[in-house]
């Protein structure tokens, strides 16, 4: 039975090593007063360990009333944490947002359930769970093909600069890395064109 509870607001917040200490004790004191309002039912932080030698992870999840507080909580928790975050740690911090909603999927009966047009699956969201297909096509223009095809080359911390920087000078960190199964950061491995067994190319040879 689903419970029909409201959004969850996450914020991911990244600083350098030395803010740690500042970072948690700010969000420690924010999370107490969050907690205090109305609008939040509950608010708690997750450490994300070991995330980039230079920069340590947090992860805060904001569990609102319902979506009626939703607009009122952006305005005014959601401004207040990106202006603190570029006021108290500058550069070395950065924010990312996303608004998580519960899966009522499961709610419908079987047969209201959409069905994957390529491999006749159900489906539980965008991508089918079985093969992978997009559950809806969408047309999209000239400029937007053009920004994904060339994005990756020109943002400075796209997947491509932080595998190809550590490839050319630290080569056994990054097969350290992909060992560790740290590997979401970096682009995918190289495919032998004969089979699907990866072959990556960082100064080791699997």
């Amino acid at each position: 039975m689903s419970t029909r509870a409201g959004p969850v607001y996450e914020v991911t917040l990244f600083v350098g090593r030395d803010d740690v200490a500042a970072c948690d004790q700010w969000l420690d004191e924010h999370v107490r007063a969050t907690r205090q309002t109305a609008d939040v039912v509950a608010c708690h932080v997750i450490v994300i360990a070991d995330y980039d030698a230079g920069r340590a992870g947090r992860v805060c999840q904001y569990q609102l009333a319902n979506d009626d507080v939703l607009d009122k909580f952006l305005e005014g928790t959601g401004d207040l944490i990106d202006s603190t975050v570029a006021a108290r740690f500058g550069a070395n911090g950065q924010v990312h947002a996303r608004l998580l909603r519960e899966d009522l999927a499961h709610d419908r009966p079987l047969s209201e359930q959409p069905v994957c047009l390529n491999c006749g699956s159900h489906l539980r969201g965008q991508y089918c769970g079985h093969c992978g297909q997009r559950s809806g096509s969408r047309l999209i223009s000239l400029w937007e093909l053009i920004r994904d095809a060339f994005g990756d080359l020109f943002e400075l911390d796209s997947r491509l600069w932080r595998t190809v920087v550590p490839l050319l000078s630290r080569p056994g960190r990054l097969t350290h890395d992909y060992l560790q199964g740290w590997r979401a950061r970096y682009m995918p491995p190289v495919s032998h064109v004969s089979g699907h067994k990866p072959d990556f190319l960082c100064g080791g040879v699997f």
